[in-house]
């Protein structure tokens, strides 16, 4: 387990480092290494077996390489990286196609339905909270500017997120709803009073 963890890590982070565009703001090894921390908790709160934890933090390992390669699709491209790094490395192609399938659970409209799932998919959306998830959105407000996707004024962004935390957004698992309930209607207060200004 140790050493297909270690040398997956060491792979993305040299991914992420050396061939993601500088303009990814957001979807880039800080947040990756969030979601690996993330689904690592989670998964040790819902009480997975060793195995199960392998295959889900590998899986957050790779969720956003493809972005590597291009934004749209980038969940699919980045199941093929996962595979072709997991074949090289000798990895249970059984296991690889369920890293593949967690990855794809990240995917926005995507709904989770194995417990594994669900904890990637919350790890994923882990920011919304976290203290920082203010400064953390501006972040992914920049990106989409910067790669010519979307340019929102900070007003509308404001609103965006107000609306996607206050109705939209939901955690899957029963760990991330405790945590994420109370620190969620923090950040929406926050929100509201920027919005007031």
């Amino acid at each position: 387990m140790a050493d297909i963890l270690l040398n997956t890590k060491k792979h993305v982070e040299a991914l992420l480092t050396k061939e993601l565009d500088p303009n990814y703001l957001y979807h880039n090894l800080r947040h990756t290494q969030r979601v690996v921390k993330s689904t690592k908790e989670l998964s040790k709160a819902c009480a997975l077996s060793d195995k199960e934890v392998e295959v889900l933090e590998i899986a957050a390992w790779f969720h956003d390489t493809g972005y590597t390669i291009e934004t749209k699709n980038h969940e699919k491209n980045s199941c093929i990286m996962a595979a072709e790094f997991l074949e090289k490395n000798g990895y249970d192609p059984e296991l690889t196609s369920k890293v593949s399938q967690y990855i794809m659970a990240t995917e926005k409209n995507a709904v989770p339905t194995s417990l594994e799932e669900k904890i990637i998919r919350d790890a994923d959306a882990s920011h919304f909270a976290q203290k920082s998830y203010l400064e953390t959105s501006e972040l992914l407000r920049e990106e989409l500017r910067l790669l010519n996707i979307a340019d929102y004024t900070y007003k509308d962004w404001v609103d965006i997120n107000i609306k996607m935390l206050g109705n939209q957004h939901r955690y899957y698992t029963d760990c991330a709803k405790e945590l994420g309930k109370k620190k969620r209607m923090i950040t929406l207060t926050n929100l509201s009073k920027k919005k007031n200004r």
